[in-house]
């Protein structure tokens, strides 16, 4: 399973929530690592093993959204 990143880039409202431009959400996914627009912002996939290796490589064993986004903007050279 891959993960993905998604950054608002304009208001809208998911389920209960109204995500702000910049406000970003992250999980698992099937789709293929990629980077593509979406309606309200843009969704950046990597692989599963992108996110493994960057957490072990900082020692870490259990994995975390601040990470995984640091992870996923480093892999795309964004930041």
């Amino acid at each position: 399973m891959n993960w993905f990143l998604f950054i608002a880039t304009e208001p809208f409202v998911f389920e209960d929530t109204v995500m702000q431009p910049g406000q970003t959400a992250v999980g698992n996914w099937d789709r293929q690592p990629g980077i593509k627009e979406m309606k309200h912002g843009i969704l950046y996939v990597v692989p599963e093993d992108c996110i493994t290796q960057y957490h072990r490589a900082r020692g870490l064993k259990k994995i975390s959204s601040a990470l995984v986004r640091e992870a996923i903007l480093d892999y795309y050279g964004i930041n």
